[in-house]
C-alpha cells in the first residue's frame, strides 16, 4: 500500500501508522476499514472488528488500536521520483493515540524528502492545531526544534498539504477554523463524503474570496460523494455550487467522483437525470462539463 494508489489525487500512499476509531457520521462508510479488515497485509490484521448483527450500525469497525509504524518511516527517502503521497491513507496521523514525538519523525521525513508532496488529511484539526503547538512551547527552543524538523527547509514545509475532512456545513465550520489555525503552506478540504450543502464563503475561508484579508485561507477543495453498497444520497448540485464558489477565486477543486448511490436518488435531489455507468461515478466523460473540474494546488 505505500508504493502505488487508485486514488485520483495521489499517485503513493504511507503508512508510518495504522488504525483508527470512530469521529461521527462521516466514519460511517470509511473505506479504509474495509480495506485493513480484508487483511491485505499480515499489518492489517487485529484492527478491526465485527459489531453484532442487532447494533445500531451493524458490520465492521475498528477496535481502537492504533498502530505505529516506525520502520515505514524511511520509505519516502527510498522514492528516487517526485511523488503525491497520502499520508496515512489507513489512518489518522493526529488520533489522540499517536505521541506528537512520533508525529514530529513524520514530519521529519517530510522534510528530509522536500521532491515529494505531502498530503495529510485528519477529522481531527484540533489535535492537529495542539501538535503545533507542542513544536513550540518557547519562542526561544522554537528554532532549533523545528530545524531539526525541517531538515534545513523553510517552516512551515512547503511541500506538506495540510488537510480536514469534511461532510455538511456544521463539520466545515466546526473543523476549518481550527486548521486555518495551523502553520501550512497549503491547507486543503476532502468535502468526501459530501453529504449536505456547504457554503465555503460564508466564513471568508476561499483565497482572495468573500472576507478574505489575506490572512490563512482553504487553498484546495476535493469534492466527491459516497460509493460502496449503502451509499448515502449525493445533490450533484454541491459540486456545482463548489465550482461555482471557487471560480474566479485562487482557491482549485478537484471533483472527485459523483457516488454510488442509487440512480434516482441522484435524479431527485438534482433534478437531473444521470446515467452512470462507472460504479464510483467517477468516470469525467459521463459528467456534464461543468462538472469535469480537477485541478491541483
Amino acid at each position: 500500500m505505500s508504493d502505488g494508489s487508485s486514488i485520483e489525487w495521489c499517485d503513493a500512499t504511507w503508512q508510518p501508522v495504522l488504525g483508527c476509531t470512530r469521529v461521527d457520521f462521516r466514519c460511517d462508510k470509511c473505506y479504509a476499514i474495509s480495506v485493513v479488515h480484508r487483511g491485505m497485509s499480515p499489518q492489517h490484521k487485529g484492527l478491526t472488528k465485527l459489531r453484532p448483527k442487532d447494533a445500531a450500525r451493524p458490520g465492521v469497525d475498528w477496535n481502537g488500536t492504533v498502530r505505529l509504524q516506525p520502520d515505514k518511516l524511511v520509505e519516502p527517502l527510498r522514492w528516487r521520483k517526485p511523488r503525491r503521497v497520502f499520508v496515512c491513507s489507513l489512518a489518522d496521523l493526529f488520533h489522540p493515540k499517536v505521541p506528537f514525538e512520533h508525529i514530529a519523525a513524520v514530519f521529519r521525513i517530510m522534510g528530509a524528502t522536500p521532491q515529494h508532496t505531502y498530503l495529510v488529511l485528519t477529522k481531527r484539526p484540533e489535535r492537529a492545531r495542539e501538535f503545533f503547538a507542542w513544536l513550540d512551547p518557547e519562542p526561544a527552543k522554537m528554532l532549533p526544534r523545528l530545524l531539526s524538523i525541517c531538515a534545513g527547509q523553510p517552516w512551515p514545509l512547503g511541500n506538506v498539504h495540510l488537510g480536514v475532512s469534511v461532510s455538511d456545513q456544521a463539520t466545515a465550520e466546526a473543523d476549518i477554523p481550527a486548521l486555518i489555525d495551523c502553520p501550512a503552506v497549503v491547507r486543503w478540504v476532502s468535502y468526501e463524503p459530501a453529504l449536505g450543502p456547504v457554503d465555503f464563503t460564508r466564513q471568508g475561508w476561499l483565497c482572495c474570496g468573500a472576507g478574505d484579508r489575506g490572512g490563512p485561507h482553504v487553498d484546495w477543495i476535493v469534492v466527491g460523494g459516497e460509493s460502496g453498497p449503502g451509499a448515502r444520497p449525493f445533490d450533484i448540485e454541491w459540486a456545482r455550487d463548489v465550482v461555482r464558489q471557487c471560480a474566479g477565486t485562487g482557491t482549485r477543486v478537484f471533483v472527485k467522483q459523483l457516488g454510488s448511490c442509487p440512480v434516482e436518488w441522484r435524479t431527485a435531489l438534482s433534478r437531473v437525470k444521470l446515467n452512470l455507468n462507472d460504479a464510483k461515478g467517477g468516470d469525467m466523460s459521463e459528467w456534464d462539463a461543468d462538472l469535469r473540474v480537477r485541478e491541483m494546488p
